[in-house]
């Protein structure tokens, strides 16, 4: 992550901010898997709601980014991760499922330590409110997943591929 402090800011201390900087790069992460798996469901349900996915967390980082801004803090995301070079053949819609609660699982507990660490009122509400999407988001892909495990869908191809492992290990 980078970061750089411009001034002395004592409303906020460095661990929050690093939590900050960490829930920015889930969030760029989120919007870019998010975006690429809707290109490789063929349903048009399930496609719309990883778009949508995609833009709350689009709209999610650009949230945080606008807030350490305000505490006067510049922060630049990093790429994290390649997952986009795997060919999207590859890809079961079962695997996509897996893959998006993987991250938004991911997400919602890093939100929730923001959450313990946070003191203002205002930011506690800002990150009740985007936990509470999150988990709608989370559900969703639960849901779906059962759908497709109980369908027979059990190409499992993603399986094959530790995608959701190099997630989940980024931010540990």
């Amino acid at each position: 992550m980078n970061l750089e402090k411009t001034k002395v800011n004592t409303q906020i201390d460095d661990k929050l901010i690093g939590l900050f900087c960490s829930v920015v790069d889930v969030e760029a992460l989120t919007h870019k898997c998010c975006t690429h798996l809707s290109t490789l469901v063929a349903n048009g349900r399930v496609r719309n709601r990883l778009l949508r996915c995609a833009k709350y967390a689009n709209r999610n980082k650009e949230l945080i980014l606008k807030y350490l801004n305000s505490q006067e803090f510049v922060y630049v995301c990093e790429e994290k991760c390649e997952f986009c070079k795997i060919k999207p053949e590859s890809f079961s819609v079962l695997g996509a499922i897996k893959l998006g609660e993987e991250i938004t699982s991911l997400g919602i507990k890093l939100y929730k330590k923001i959450l313990d660490e946070c003191s203002h009122t205002r930011e506690k509400r800002m990150i009740l409110n985007i936990i509470k999407e999150k988990i709608r988001q989370r559900d969703f892909f639960k849901k779906e997943e059962e759908f497709w495990e109980n369908r027979g869908d059990k190409l499992g191809i993603v399986s094959s591929y530790c995608i959701p492992n190099i997630i989940s290990s980024l931010w540990k």
